[in-house]
């Protein structure tokens, strides 16, 4: 199972399915800039067409707060879950968000999916 920031989507999602409480460290109004696997896979791609070697962020360019994607993970679900908060973890980043401009200037690329619809997709998946 996956495990911290980079995995909280897929850890979210199979203690939903398990019937499990969701546990948010911190507030849950730190932010991250969630983007869809498919789309880094056709940035993986764009890179290997027109990619020059160079650094090139990947991201949506949009901030989502824990709390926020915990209610769209509701929606999908179709009821309330229980939410337990704790104490922040020491060294966990408040926001993270990426600008992605140069991927699309350097690369042709954009993300397609929206965080709904790859929440769902995410979500049918697991």
């Amino acid at each position: 199972m996956p495990k911290g920031e980079g995995g909280v989507i897929a850890v979210f999602i199979k203690k939903i399915k398990h019937g499990l409480p969701l546990y948010v460290y911190g507030d849950g109004e730190q932010t991250r800039d969630f983007v869809f696997v498919k789309d880094v896979v056709e940035a993986n791609m764009a890179a290997v067409k027109f990619g020059h070697w160079e650094t090139v962020n990947i991201s949506t360019g949009h901030s989502t707060s824990i709390n926020d994607l915990v209610q769209m993970l509701m929606r999908i679900h179709g009821s309330d879950l229980e939410i337990r908060y704790s104490q922040a973890r020491a060294g966990d980043i408040r926001h993270s968000c990426l600008e992605c401009n140069k991927a699309y200037s350097e690369m042709k690329w954009r993300p397609q999916v929206d965080i709904m619809n790859g929440l769902a997709e995410t979500y049918r998946m697991l």
